[in-house]
C-alpha cells in the first residue's frame, strides 16, 4: 500500500476483505490463492474452517482490489495452467454450513424438509438428516421432524438450537457459559472451559469485553423468556460459580460430545475418539464433555480445543435421547455372547448376561463363528472325521458339480 507522504504498508487480507470496502494506496496484489471455509464432518459431529483452493471469481474479485483506485499488478501463486481447474465459483454455503439453525426454522414453518422452499439451491440430504438428529436430541422437533413448543421457544432466542437448549434449560443461569461458546474462545485460554471463563471474567482484552457485552444480551434474553422459576429474574453470577453448571451447560448444548475415558482417550456418545492435548488440566477426568474440536489430517481421532468436566449423572440427563437398551446375541471370543447392553450412544454404560437368549439369535451368532473359524470349531469324531476326508478326495477326483 502506497499512501501520501507515508512508507510502504502491508495489508494482509482475508475473506472478510471480499466487500465494498476499499483500502486506499493498494497497487499491488499477491494472492496465494486459498480460502477458508465452513466444513461440517456430519459422521463424526464436528466442525471447522477448512483451507481449500479459492474459486476462479474470488481470484478475479482479489485481483480487483489493485485496480480500484488506480492501475495495478496481481500476482498469483499458482500455474497459469491451473487457473481453468479451479471451481468456477465459492461452494454455495448451504452445501458446506451446520443447517442445524435452518431445519428449525424450516420445522417452525411447517416444512421440516424444506422442499417447498423457492431455494437458490436446495439443502443437502446428508447435512438435513445431521440437523434433525441435533434438534430431537435437544428435543425441539417431534419423532415426525415437526417442532416442538421447546423448538419455538429456542427459535425466538436468537441463538442457535444448541446453545439456546443450554440457557433455556438452566433458566438463564448458564448465561456465562452460553457468551463463551457463542465465539471462538482464544487459544491462550486453554483446553479447560471452567478455567476460561475465569480467564474471561478477569480479562481485560478485547475478547473478553465483546463476552462480557453478550452476557448481559443472554441474561436480558434469559429474562424476556420468564427467567427462572418465570419471575422475569435472572441471577448475576450463578452463571458458572461451580464447574458443574458449565459441564451442564454444554452437555446440554452438546449431548452427543458426553465422553468417557477409555484406554487413554475419551468415546464421545456419537461414536468419535476425541485425544486431549499434552499437558491439559482434564487428564484423566473420568467424564467431559467436548464443546470444541477439530480432526487433524489423517488422524480417525478428534482434537478436543475446549471442554469441561461433567458427571455421569448429568451427561446421562443431558444426552437421554440417546440412551439405549437393547439385548445382544453375537459370536466373540470363541463362543456366543449373550448380554443385555445399557448404553448412550455409542458408551457403553451397563453390561448384564442375559438368560434365555431368543433361539434364532444364537443360531445366526453360531453360524458367524462357523464363518470366521471355520468348521474345526465343531466337535468331530473320528468317524465323522474320516468320512469328510473320504468325500473330500472324491470331490477332489470326480470335480465340479458336486451334490
Amino acid at each position: 500500500v502506497l499512501s501520501p507522504g507515508a512508507r510502504r504498508r502491508v495489508v494482509l487480507a482475508t475473506s472478510v476483505a471480499e466487500s465494498s470496502l476499499t483500502v486506499p494506496g493498494v497497487r499491488v496484489v499477491v494472492d496465494a490463492g486459498l480460502a477458508r471455509e465452513p466444513r461440517v464432518d456430519h459422521a463424526r459431529g464436528l466442525s471447522g474452517l477448512t483451507t481449500v483452493r479459492s474459486s476462479r471469481a474470488a481470484g478475479r474479485q482479489r485481483a480487483g482490489r489493485a485496480g480500484r483506485e488506480a492501475p495495478g499488478v496481481v500476482y498469483r501463486c499458482w500455474a497459469e495452467a491451473e487457473d481453468v481447474r479451479l471451481p468456477p465459483f465459492p461452494a454455495p454455503e448451504i452445501k458446506v454450513a451446520d443447517l442445524t439453525a435452518f431445519a428449525l426454522q424450516a420445522a417452525c414453518w411447517g416444512d421440516p424438509e424444506a422442499s417447498g422452499l423457492a431455494l437458490l439451491d436446495p439443502p443437502p440430504g446428508g447435512a438435513m438428516a445431521a440437523a434433525r438428529q441435533v434438534l430431537t436430541a435437544v428435543g425441539a422437533v417431534d419423532p415426525r421432524g415437526r417442532a416442538t413448543r421447546r423448538g419455538t421457544r429456542l427459535v425466538r432466542g436468537g441463538l442457535h438450537p444448541r446453545l439456546g437448549r443450554a440457557l433455556l434449560d438452566t433458566s438463564g443461569a448458564a448465561a456465562e457459559v452460553v457468551a463463551l461458546l457463542s465465539e471462538e474462545v482464544p487459544r491462550s485460554y486453554g483446553d479447560d472451559l471452567s478455567a476460561a471463563l475465569r480467564t474471561a471474567r478477569r480479562g481485560g482484552d478485547a475478547y473478553a469485553a465483546r463476552w462480557r457485552a453478550e452476557v448481559r444480551r443472554l441474561r436480558a434474553v434469559a429474562a424476556e423468556r420468564g427467567g427462572r422459576n418465570g419471575t422475569g429474574g435472572v441471577p448475576e453470577d450463578d452463571g458458572a460459580r461451580g464447574d458443574g453448571l458449565v459441564g451442564r451447560a454444554v452437555a446440554l448444548a452438546f449431548p452427543e460430545r458426553v465422553a468417557r475415558l477409555e484406554g487413554g482417550s475419551y468415546l464421545m456418545a456419537s461414536g468419535t475418539r476425541a485425544e486431549l492435548g499434552e499437558g491439559s488440566a482434564l487428564r484423566g477426568t473420568p467424564w467431559i464433555v467436548v464443546a470444541v474440536a477439530d480432526r487433524p489430517a489423517g488422524s480417525g481421532h478428534a482434537r478436543v480445543r475446549l471442554a469441561a468436566p461433567v458427571e455421569e449423572d448429568v451427561a446421562r440427563e443431558a444426552a437421554a435421547a440417546l440412551w439405549t437398551e437393547e439385548e445382544e446375541v453375537r459370536w466373540a471370543e470363541g463362543d456366543v455372547l449373550a448380554q443385555r447392553v445399557e448404553r448412550l450412544g455409542a458408551i457403553g454404560l451397563t453390561v448384564r448376561p442375559l438368560k434365555d437368549p431368543p433361539p434364532g439369535l444364537v443360531r445366526e451368532a453360531l453360524l458367524e463363528g462357523l464363518r470366521r473359524e471355520g468348521l474345526g470349531l465343531l466337535r468331530w469324531s473320528p468317524e465323522a472325521v474320516a468320512l469328510r476326508q473320504r468325500l473330500a478326495f472324491l470331490r477332489l477326483r470326480r470335480g465340479e458339480p458336486w451334490p
